[in-house]
């Protein structure tokens, strides 16, 4: 009798672990795959008794091509297929986009310009970003080509693009979606904690504790609930010219769908929440600094499909 429940108890526990599967990429060589990122922010900033508030909406597409495959490593040809981008302020909205048409804004051809252009993407099998080339540098390259700005604005302009479109904002928005799952094997219900860092608004660590909520034979499902905290003892950064330094806290929720066969994103949503405080040091600009309270608030929405 205690021989057969021994037995019994081994094959439960063996009959667990077989449900578990570790989750990795697993794409094809020749093979296109696909990122739609559409991201949402309002931001409202105080400033004595005056409040202003931003709504800034930025959505763009990429196609990513396996071209070899190199032990536990992808290389990925990636192309913009486009870029948008609208800002609505108190009275006025301004709409930018690589598709627009005849006698568009200097946003929009720079946008223009940096559609189908190649950058290269280097993914582990477990959905890390080793690496992005030439991304950055193609950006400000369309920037560059508009000689009726001039450099200190050319340096402004291509900072901001890269800000919103550059290496760190795909590795990000890929890892978000394909570096959540632990390396190692999971069932249902399963739970895990991952650390990373963000480096926008300010720099600042992120923690979040995921759960693997549900499992099909097509679909990871995770939910994630975090915190955002800025690091301390940083060095005053740039602001306009000023030096500045933030303090920044907030808290995350996402819903992530990963295909199993792929390990590519099928679909996520992200919320965020940040309240900062950002300290204007004294300078010959502003004599004795100010501090200025800001609360962000973003909606994201990622999507794999073709």
């Amino acid at each position: 009798m205690k021989s057969t429940l021994i037995f019994c108890l081994l094959l439960t526990f063996f009959y667990a672990d077989a449900q578990k599967r570790r989750p990795l990429l697993h794409l094809a060589k020749g093979q296109t795959y696909y990122l739609k990122s559409t991201a949402v922010s309002t931001s409202l900033q105080s400033t004595g008794s005056r409040e202003s508030k931003v709504n800034t909406t930025i959505s763009f597409r990429i196609a990513f091509s396996v071209t070899s495959i190199a032990d536990t490593l992808y290389i990925i040809e990636a192309r913009y297929q486009s870029l948008e981008m609208k800002i609505k302020l108190a009275d006025t909205t301004l709409n930018m986009s690589s598709a627009a048409g005849i006698k568009p804004d200097t946003p929009s051809v720079i946008m223009s310009e940096i559609v189908n252009k190649p950058f290269v993407v280097t993914m582990t099998v477990g959905g890390k970003v080793q690496s992005i080339k030439n991304l950055d540098e193609l950006i400000a390259k369309a920037v560059s080509g508009f000689p009726a700005i001039d450099s200190v604005k050319k340096n402004k302009v291509t900072t901001q693009f890269v800000q919103a479109f550059g290496a760190a904002s795909v590795k990000g928005i890929l890892e978000m979606g394909m570096a959540v799952l632990p390396a190692k094997p999971i069932a249902k219900d399963d739970k895990w904690a991952l650390n990373s860092t963000i480096s926008s608004p300010a720099a600042a660590q992120v923690h979040i504790n995921y759960q693997l909520a549900d499992l099909t034979p097509d679909i990871y499902f995770v939910r994630g609930e975090g915190t955002i905290s800025s690091e301390k003892n940083t060095k005053p950064g740039d602001l306009n010219g000023m030096p500045a330094t933030y303090d920044l806290n907030g808290s995350l929720l996402s819903e992530i769908k990963i295909d199993q066969k792929t390990g590519w994103i099928n679909d996520a949503k992200l919320k965020q929440l940040i309240e900062e405080n950002i300290e204007i040091l004294d300078n010959p600009k502003l004599p004795g600094g100010m501090t200025v309270p800001m609360m962000f608030t973003i909606e994201m929405t990622i999507s794999g499909k073709p």
